[in-house]
Parts: C-alpha cells; sequence; structure tokens
C-alpha cells in the first residue's frame, strides 16, 4: 500500500452505506481510511517502567476556581449549571467550541420542533434562547436565528454569573490524597492549566472526563449510525418534507426536509448513514466523520443534477459535526449512596424516569458522567441529542450535586521514573505573561502515542491543508493535525471566500483547480476574475478528498498544546483531542498554526504584534450576512495565544454584526499574531527596496494590506507602498536554534508591517507546499532543514511553478548608486505627486520597477550630504519633501521649513483632512489614510527637535474642535493626528510637552476608554481602537517624566483585552527598567517611591531607512527603473 509503508493496517475498517444497510468500504478513499485505522493510539502499558513521552511534573497556572466544573457547554450541561449557580454555586463551563448548545448548533439542527414544546416549561437558559430567537413557525418547526440564539444563551449564562472558557479540552483529572476530585486540568493554545473544583459534570459526547481517570468501556460492537445535515438556499417547489433519494455509489437514502430561518428557499436537508466501526477514539471519530461527509458529497451532487427542487439551490453549509455515539457505557457499575435517586421528566421523546444515581456516577467522588457512557435506558440516552429533552435531563441531574466543604488539595506526585528519556514535552508556561497565577503541582502523565511518521503537519488551514496533500502525494507518511472540524481555515471555517492578491499558479493553482472541480460535480460557478470566490463547503471537502487521495492521516477537533522536544530537534506535537491528549510523533514537523504555536511552544524567540506596542492586525470571525455568504470585517484585535483573551474576543466578535446578519463564522481567524524570530526577518524596507534573496523559495505579491495600526516610517511618513512582487528567504522559515522544524503560514519571521502584503491566501498556500516539499527532499537526504542545499528546492519549486525558472539563472547585485544615478533617480521623481500614490493601481497589478526614494533613502550615510545639497537649492514641494527626507535620515538640516509648512497646513479653524482618495481605505488606522499634514507632523518628530513643540501644540488646540466621531470616521480621519504628534513627543522626551499631553488626554475620544471590568468583553472595537490612543498619550507622558502618565499605564494593566494590557506593560518595564509583571500594586509602590525623582525617557531608535544602511542588501537587476510614472491622485470622496 504505497504510502504506509511498514504501519499496522486494517484495511475496511471505516465505511459508509446508506441508513438502511452497512457499507465495508469505500472507493477511492480505503487506501487513507486504513492508515488512518494503521496508527490507532496506542496506549502506555502499566507495566512499563518509564514512559519517555509525559507531560511533565510541574506547576500548572490555576486558570479558574469553581464549585462545579461542567465540561461541554451542551443544553444539557448549560441547563444543570444555571440551576446550581442559582444555589449559590461558583460555577464555570469549558468548551472546546467556539459557540454553545452543540447538540443543536454543531450539528446543524437549527431549529426546535413544535411537539417539543408542547405544554411544557422550557428550562433555562433554553426558554429565554428560544424566546429570542424562535422565528415564524413552518412546517411544524420553529426555525431559530441562530446568532441571537447562541448570543441569549452566552448572555444568560454570564447574567447568572457562570464563567465560560471557549477553546479549551480536558487533559487531565487532579485527585485528593482520598481519590475525590480536586480538579481538572485543561488545554489550549496557551498550554495547560488547572481548573480547581469539587465537582464536574461531564457532559462531553466523549466522556472524556472518564477517560481520562482511565475508566474502562464497553466494548465497541456493530455498525455505527449517524446522522448529518446539509445546508441549502434558492430551493423550490419541494413539496414533500419525507422523501427517499437514491445516490450513486451510496445506495438509497430517506431524507427529511426541514425549513431555515433564511426564508423561503432555506432548507436544511437531513441524512443518515451507517457505518461499520463507530467511534472509539480521535483517529477513529475523524475516520468516521469524513466518511459521513464524503455521503454528504455524493447527495449534494446527487440532488443537485437529478431533482428539480435543487436544480438551482445553492450549496450553503453542513453540520459541522456529526449527530451519534461517540462512545459506549462505561463498563464497571458504580454504586451510590443508599436512596440516591434521579428522577427524569417524561420529555417528547422520552418517558418519566427514576434512575439509581449510581448509573452517572463514574467510580470517582465529585465526578458525575451525563452522556452516552452513563448507564441510561436508551430512550433516555437519546433524549441527550434533543434540545428540550437534554435541557431537562440537566437539570435533574444537578441535584445530585451537593455542597462541599472545600476542594481538596491534589495528591502529591506520582513520580513517573523518565530517568534515560531524551523527549520532552515543551509548554507555554502560562496563558499571559506579568499575570501572578495560583499554581497547583501536577505529576507527570504519560501520554498515548500514534505511530511515528514521516511529517507532522500542524494546521490544516490555509497553508497546513495544501502541505498535508503535498507531503502525502511526495510519499511521505503524513498526520495532520487540525483544531477545527474541518480544513481550510481562513478560507473556509474564516469566512474569506475570494483571493484578494497573491500568486495563483503552484500549489495555489492546484487548490484552485481542485475546487473548481468540486464547483464542477456540485453545480456551482467556478472561480473568475481578478478576485475569484469560492463556495465554502466545495473547498472544506475538496481538500478533505485532496488529503485523502494523497493518504494522510488528518486529525480533526483536535488542538496543538505541546512540543515534543529532544535537545533542539523537534520530534512531533502533543493535541488535545476529544478523547484525550494524544503525541504525534514525526521526524519534521510543519508549523501551520499560523501563529507559531509549536515552534514557541519549543522556546522559539518571537514578537507578538508590533515589535514597538504590540499592535496586531484585526482577527475576524466571520459575519454571516445570509446563509452561505459570510461578510469579511475587520473589528479588534485578540491575543489568540492567550485563552483569556481567546474567549473574551470571541464573544466580543459575536456581538459585532450588522442588522440583517444571520450568524457568525466558528472560526476566529488572526491576521496577526506571532512573529517567529527566524535566521533572518523580513521587513518592509526589504519590500520596498525591491530586495532579492539568494534563498528565495517564494515571490509573494499584494498591496501593504495592513488592517490596524501602522508603526513603520515608511508607512508614517505617507508612502503608501504600490502592489509589490516579494521574495521570501528560506531562512525566515526555520526558528533560530531549532531543528527538524519548518514555520509556514503567517507566522514566518516578518515584521508587523512587512506582515500586511504577503500573508494573502494563494501565497499563503504556496508556503505550505514550499514547506512540504523541502521536507520530503530532507527526508529523502537525511538532513535536516537548515542543511538542505536550497538550490535544489528552488529547482523543484521552479517545475512546481512556485518559482519563475529566471530564479535558478540570475545574478543578484548590491544596492548601491553612483552620484550619477541618485542625480537621476531624484530628477525622475516629482515631489508634486504624493508618496501615497504609489499604490493607486487596479487591483492585482503589479509595479514594475524601482521606489526611487526608497532606494535613496537606504543608500548610507554619504546619502544625507547629497539629499542635504538638493534640499539648499529646491523650492515648493520638493524642499518640503526633502525637509521631510532629512528628518527621517537623522538631520535637523530642514526642520525650519517642515516647521513652516505644518504651520501653514494648520493655519485654519479646522484640522486639514485627506483630500486625495486613497485606495482600499476604511475606518482609522486602516491602510493609515492620513491627511498629508498628519503626514508632515509625523516626519518632523525624527528630528528630535523643541521647534516642534508650537507644532504639537497648535494640533492639540485644533483637536479641541473635534468630535469622538470624527476621529473614527474614515473621511475626516482625526485619528491619525494623535499618533503623529506623539511620534515626536516621546522622541524628544521634553518636560515641556507635559502641558499639551495633558490637553490631549481631556478629550472625550482619549479618556475613560479603559475597560476595568476583568468579566466584561469590550464589545466595541472602536472604543478599543481610541484606547490605543489613550493607552500612547500615557507613554508619552511618561517618557516625558509625567507622574499621570505612569498611573495611567498602570491602570491599563487591568484592561480586559490584552492588547492593551500588553502595550502597558512594555511601556512600563522599557521606561523604567523594572519588571512587576501585571500587578498594579507593585507599580504603585514603585512610583510613589521615585515620583519625586522621575527623569524624561526618550524612546531612542533609528529611522527603518537608517536601519538598512548597515545591511548587505541585494537587488535583482530585472526591477531597475521602467518608464512606471506616479499619476495625480484622484480627489476623495465626499
Amino acid at each position: 500500500m504505497d504510502g504506509v509503508r511498514g504501519l499496522r493496517c486494517r484495511i475496511g475498517a471505516v465505511g459508509h452505506g446508506s441508513a438502511s444497510s452497512v457499507s465495508g468500504g469505500e472507493s477511492g478513499t480505503s487506501r487513507t481510511l486504513a492508515f488512518m485505522d494503521a496508527i490507532m493510539p496506542r496506549n502506555p502499558s502499566s507495566s512499563q517502567e518509564y514512559n519517555s513521552l509525559c507531560f511533565p511534573e510541574r506547576d500548572l497556572p490555576v486558570l479558574d476556581t469553581c464549585d462545579v466544573l461542567v465540561v461541554d457547554c451542551s443544553l444539557a450541561g448549560m441547563a444543570a449549571a444555571v440551576r446550581l449557580a442559582s444555589r449559590g454555586m461558583s460555577v464555570a463551563i469549558v468548551e472546546p467550541r467556539t459557540y454553545p448548545a452543540r447538540e443543536m448548533t454543531a450539528k446543524g439542527r437549527t431549529w426546535i420542533d413544535c411537539t417539543e414544546v408542547a405544554g411544557c416549561a422550557l428550562p433555562e437558559p433554553l426558554a429565554t434562547a428560544f424566546a429570542s430567537s424562535r422565528e415564524d413557525e413552518r412546517d411544524g418547526v420553529w426555525p431559530l436565528h441562530q446568532d441571537r440564539f447562541k448570543l441569549a444563551l452566552e448572555d444568560y449564562l454570564r447574567t447568572a454569573g457562570v464563567r465560560l472558557w471557549y477553546a479549551s479540552l480536558p487533559v487531565g483529572v487532579l485527585q485528593g490524597a482520598d481519590g475525590a476530585l480536586a480538579g481538572i486540568v485543561v488545554g489550549n493554545k496557551s498550554g495547560r492549566q488547572a481548573i480547581r473544583c469539587g465537582w464536574v459534570i461531564d457532559t462531553s459526547e466523549t466522556a472524556l472526563v472518564a477517560r481520562l481517570l482511565g475508566a474502562e468501556f464497553e466494548p465497541v460492537s456493530g455498525p455505527s449510525r449517524v446522522v448529518r445535515r446539509i445546508e441549502f438556499t434558492g430551493v423550490e417547489g419541494l413539496e414533500e418534507p419525507v422523501f427517499e433519494w437514491h445516490v450513486p455509489g451510496t445506495g438509497t437514502l430517506e431524507l427529511q426536509a426541514f425549513p431555515g430561518n433564511g426564508g423561503d428557499g432555506h432548507v436544511n436537508i437531513e441524512y443518515a448513514s451507517v457505518h461499520a466501526v463507530g467511534a472509539s477514539d480521535a483517529v477513529s471519530a475523524t475516520a468516521r466523520d469524513l466518511a459521513a461527509r464524503r455521503v454528504g458529497v455524493s447527495l449534494v451532487e446527487s440532488l443537485k443534477s437529478g431533482h428539480p427542487a435543487f436544480a438551482d439551490a445553492v450549496w450553503a453549509g453542513s453540520s459541522h459535526e456529526v449527530e451519534g455515539a461517540f462512545t459506549t457505557r462505561l463498563a464497571v457499575r458504580q454504586v451510590s449512596e443508599v436512596g440516591a435517586e434521579v428522577r427524569l421528566p417524561a420529555t417528547a421523546v422520552s418517558e418519566a424516569a427514576t434512575l439509581n444515581a449510581a448509573c452517572f456516577l463514574t467510580g470517582v467522588p465529585g465526578v458525575v458522567c451525563l452522556n452516552d457512557a452513563a448507564c441510561l435506558l436508551d430512550d433516555v440516552a437519546r433524549a441527550l441529542r434533543h434540545p428540550v429533552a437534554a435541557s431537562q435531563i440537566g437539570v435533574a441531574v444537578a441535584g445530585l450535586v451537593t455542597e462541599r466543604n472545600s476542594i481538596p488539595e491534589p495528591a502529591g506526585s506520582r513520580r513517573i521514573c523518565i530517568a534515560g528519556a531524551r523527549t520532552a514535552v515543551k509548554e507555554q508556561p502560562v496563558p499571559q505573561r506579568g499575570v501572578e497565577y495560583a499554581t497547583v503541582r501536577v505529576p507527570a502523565v504519560r501520554l498515548p502515542e500514534l505511530d511515528a511518521v514521516d511529517s507532522v503537519i500542524v494546521g490544516g488551514g490555509t497553508s497546513g491543508g495544501i502541505a498535508s496533500i503535498a507531503s502525502g502525494t511526495s510519499g511521505l507518511q503524513t498526520v495532520l493535525v487540525d483544531m477545527n472540524p474541518g480544513l481550510g481555515g481562513t478560507g473556509t471555517y474564516g469566512g474569506i471566500h475570494a483571493y484578494w492578491f497573491g500568486h495563483r499558479g503552484g500549489f495555489s493553482g492546484q487548490v484552485t483547480g481542485m475546487v473548481d472541480d468540486m464547483h464542477v460535480r456540485t453545480g456551482h460557478p467556478t472561480q473568475r476574475g481578478d478576485i475569484p470566490q469560492w463556495n465554502i463547503e466545495c473547498k472544506i471537502h475538496a481538500l478533505h478528498e485532496g488529503v485523502m487521495d494523497a493518504g494522510v492521516v488528518p486529525l480533526l477537533n483536535a488542538m496543538f498544546i505541546g512540543t515534543l522536544v529532544e535537545g533542539n530537534n523537534i520530534r512531533g506535537a502533543v493535541v488535545a483531542t476529544r478523547y484525550g491528549p494524544l503525541c504525534a510523533l514525526g521526524r519534521i514537523t510543519i508549523d501551520c498554526t499560523g501563529d507559531g504555536d509549536v515552534a514557541a511552544f519549543a522556546g522559539a524567540s518571537y514578537v507578538l504584534g508590533a515589535g514597538r506596542d504590540h499592535s496586531m492586525m484585526y482577527s475576524y470571525m466571520a459575519q454571516v450576512i445570509r446563509p452561505g455568504r459570510p461578510r469579511n470585517v475587520k473589528t479588534r484585535s485578540v491575543d489568540v495565544t492567550n485563552v483569556e483573551d481567546y474567549t473574551r474576543g470571541i464573544m466580543a466578535e459575536r456581538r459585532s454584526a450588522n442588522a440583517g446578519d444571520v450568524d457568525h463564522g466558528i472560526y476566529l481567524a488572526p491576521r496577526e499574531s506571532r512573529h517567529i524570530q527566524a535566521d533572518i526577518t523580513l521587513t518592509l524596507t526589504d519590500q520596498l527596496v525591491r530586495r532579492a534573496f539568494e534563498d528565495v523559495v517564494a515571490v509573494m505579491f499584494s498591496n501593504n494590506d495592513i488592517k490596524g495600526q501602522s508603526t513603520s516610517d515608511w508607512i508614517l511618513m505617507g508612502l503608501q507602498s504600490p502592489h509589490l512582487e516579494i521574495e521570501i528567504p528560506w531562512r525566515a522559515l526555520l526558528p533560530v536554534g531549532l531543528e527538524n522544524i519548518i514555520v509556514s503560514g503567517k507566522a514566518f519571521s516578518a515584521t508587523h508591517d512587512a506582515l500586511a502584503a504577503p500573508r494573502m491566501q494563494p501565497d499563503m498556500e504556496n508556503l505550505g507546499g514550499v514547506a512540504a516539499l523541502a521536507a520530503a527532499l530532507c527526508l529523502q537526504r537525511g538532513e535536516t532543514p537548515r542543511q538542505l542545499p536550497v538550490r535544489l528546492l528552488q529547482e523543484r519549486l521552479v517545475d512546481a511553478d512556485v518559482l519563475p525558472e529566471r530564479i535558478l539563472t540570475r545574478d543578484l547585485e548590491p544596492l548601491r548608486f553612483s552620484e550619477e544615478e541618485c542625480t537621476a533617480k531624484w530628477a525622475r521623481f516629482n515631489p508634486d505627486v504624493p508618496l501615497h500614490t504609489y499604490s493607486d493601481q487596479r487591483n492585482n497589478r503589479r509595479y514594475p520597477g524601482r521606489i526611487d526614494i526608497a532606494d535613496l533613502m537606504c543608500m548610507g550615510p554619504e546619502v544625507v550630504p547629497f539629499l542635504a545639497e538638493r534640499y539648499a537649492g529646491a523650492e515648493g514641494a520638493a524642499k518640503v519633501l526633502l525637509a521631510q527626507v532629512l528628518a527621517i535620515l537623522g538631520s535637523d538640516r530642514g526642520m525650519d521649513t517642515l516647521v513652516e509648512t505644518c504651520m501653514a497646513e494648520l493655519a485654519q479653524d479646522r484640522l486639514p483632512v485627506q483630500e486625495d482618495a486613497i485606495v482600499y481605505k476604511g475606518i482609522p488606522p486602516d491602510q493609515n489614510a492620513a491627511s498629508n499634514a498628519a503626514f508632515l507632523v509625523y516626519s518632523l518628530g525624527h528630528a528630535r527637535d523643541p521647534r516642534a513643540i508650537p507644532v504639537w501644540r497648535r494640533v492639540v488646540e485644533l483637536l479641541r474642535h473635534e468630535s469622538p466621531e470624527d476621529f473614527m470616521d474614515k473621511d475626516r480621519s482625526m485619528y491619525y493626528y494623535v499618533p503623529a504628534v506623539c511620534y515626536g513627543v516621546e522622541r524628544l522626551g521634553d518636560p515641556a510637552c507635559i502641558p499639551l499631553l495633558e490637553k490631549l488626554a481631556a478629550h472625550p475620544a482619549l479618556s475613560d476608554q479603559l475597560v476595568a471590568d476583568p468579566n466584561a468583553l469590550g464589545a466595541d472595537y472602536v472604543e478599543e481602537r481610541l484606547a490605543y490612543l489613550e493607552v500612547l498619550v500615557a507613554r508619552c507622558l511618561a517618557r516625558c517624566g509625567s507622574p499621570q502618565g505612569y498611573i495611567r499605564l498602570i491602570d491599563y494593566l487591568q484592561d480586559a483585552r490584552a492588547i492593551h494590557t500588553e502595550h502597558a506593560l512594555t511601556e512600563l518595564v522599557r521606561i523604567t527598567g523594572e519588571d512587576f509583571g501585571k500587578d498594579p500594586a507593585r507599580w504603585v509602590d514603585w512610583l510613589e517611591r521615585h515620583a519625586d525623582d522621575l527623569e524624561p525617557a526618550p524612546w531612542h531608535d533609528v529611522s527603518d531607512a537608517v536601519c538598512a544602511w548597515d545591511e548587505e542588501i541585494l537587488v535583482d537587476p530585472i526591477h531597475e527603473q521602467s518608464e512606471f510614472t506616479l499619476q495625480e491622485p484622484k480627489a476623495a470622496a465626499v
């Protein structure tokens, strides 16, 4: 069996068939399914003296402490939680998804049957959510508005005092000396943390807590029946809600149609499929899900091509997960206290029953099992999948929970001997830096392992999906891990269903071809035009088929929580699954998380967002305009590496929507988070001077699509980058100090402003393919990625249409120009045309030549006298531009001109606005669409000259006339004047600036933006952007020696939004040289001791251009000056 080489195989163990028959296999997928079956997890033998793959004994941070922890935010779990909270108990819920009520939301059940609510009082919070979200009754059901349904559930929980942790899975259990429950260990994108609790109600479908306790389960036997639902819009003339339909290759399915909440033509089709083997672990659960999805694809093809009601329908969605059994019952029946009973009410799908409490117990005091593993009557077990019945049962089972005097302390370490073990699990130590968490000591725990493979790819999104396909087709045994229920990441569950810029050939072209094949098969239009769009469901399933055809083992709904490290060699990943943690071992690991999780956990250095202040481009959770149609949004910054901010950000995003929106996506996709520090870091300067690299492995293409605050001097001086081709060097994918790991996706080594262009989906797809081809070459040659001859990789990439052939033959030249060439460059330049007009290009049109102003500024110190000489003889716009450039290069030669020009610009009663059209501008600070006057004020600050103070004072005086709305209006854009002033003030650090800063801090737009309540969501993204300005002013005050600046920075250490706490802490540490973390009391104590001797602390840096003076920059002669000339800008629309 090609690609499986030596793995244990049980061929045909997973297949699919109709609801009335069992199929033993599936044509075209048996190879992949057999591979999946072959690497089933191996549990460590209890007889082993030691196992080298262990969670280490360590002190874990305590994320939460509560009386009762509910596992899974299911309807049953929420009903139990609010009932217990009403009794005065402290309750928290941990949920692996990013949304509640999996019985409905994850399963695509977007309605409640009228018979389920007839004659019964709905338990809370379902009652409130139903009332808030139900649409008009149709065909015997109440369709539910999905966004309102989820919001109502979350709001009810929050009001009841129930704390919620999203995107987290239990990975361990803490027990006291007597064996009683002492807490749960959870895993997420922040690593592992402890939640101390006295009771756990486990409502997970897999009985996860019982599995973590080592409970025995009845064996899996017989076929497994699952239900999935497919969502269509545009269905016309469907007469019967229940009908049979023959699906070629599958058989006859019984289908049931349910009305959606999207109006006429919006229909959910429910189907069942039967599979040879049920789910007993994460690998088999993924296999069963993919097989059921395969049936769904065939069903869509068949309905679209053969049923007249679906001829013009659009495939709008599918249930994220199958509905069915995910576990068998516990093998050992427990014994409860005499007389303990649970009285279950009659429901629409089950009879009233009185059950012994032992039915729900696990043998560990404090752990209640409310899922299929409990010893329940069959109709009660089935009732747990129905929303109303599940809620009623949850209320009843809550009665088992009694008050406990205290939470026991975890028992001492049960030390596992790992002497001689070489492979260690490396983790992120705490969710967020600077917070002093309570800790609890946890023992070492052995970890189950998948059979070792060639390549472990962590992250199945834009880069990871195609990386796994390329890896598998290269002959590598490959395991792909992804946290979502399917593949595609940003381009599927993130809702960005169109290509913006980017190189569309190579591996990206391969993805396009796969998706268009699926479009044709399912009767949807193919991708076309400059901004091609795809059907999201088609892309998900095209990637699934590509992965399966390549012989890759996908592991879905699996969260990365640790890196396997041997010395400085990466050996794989630890993932949290719904069946417990697993180790995936591989000879090479490709980090496609997009956040650099694998590299960061292993100890790689990284920068979170912008190096100056942690500004990050905005995350997004797609706003769904109508079924199957998401909107690309630019709202807030979320630190997804911090589970506390991640949970907050998810709920905040759900509260950002337009009138008429029907739902949100399920994946909070960050445009930016960590930048892993590699052997070389790409900068915006590199892009503007068209830097070429001998070890180039990808050529990317885009506008500088900055969605957030810019921190580059180039952008702040007004230079908007044209649409450039950008070379990515191989060294940018290799983390410093680590071996056998390749970082792909947007976490490769680049600065904040440099990432804005090369983060486009086609380019990220190609970068994933680059990593996979490199891994294959490394394994074939027995070399590490750092040892790989790059020329050999480049040859393969030329063959794959990722690189142009001339890369192999070109001769690069140093970025050096003679005085004559510099003179010619300046002569060609038209200073009357604003620098932002470089970006005035049609979509997907490449800028062909060089950017003369960038070339000149990066030449070296010898360019300063050259420009000063031109300045002496210049007039008008040329003199102003030269004064601006000289200031940025550290010369005050043109200071008088800059001051005079700024004061002339500010002579009116209102601050100037940008009168030119800047392409792609949005709500500030998107695209840095500032006025020309603001650009001049920015540049003025580089000179560090007190002659600028009157200019800053005048700006502040005029800002008094501007409302908070004017700050954020994308046409007036007063926002930009604040960082323009602060940029210079903090570099000067003169106490004479304190009065103007105090006036600025008193502006209504810049005061009281702090969100001090730690439980608040900070859902208003406009306020978040204004809060950035408030922190900015505070740091300037502190750098000028004002205690008020320190006080406000200390206040912001407790802001609910992580981006501001990180900004404030970094600045306090830089100014003071101390680090008291995010502990306000210690900082206040320091301030009180030093209040009388605070000294100015100017910010010392050099401009981006000056930083390039010490670098040896190579360029490709192909980018010599072309005939391209800048055009006069268009007037801004009024």
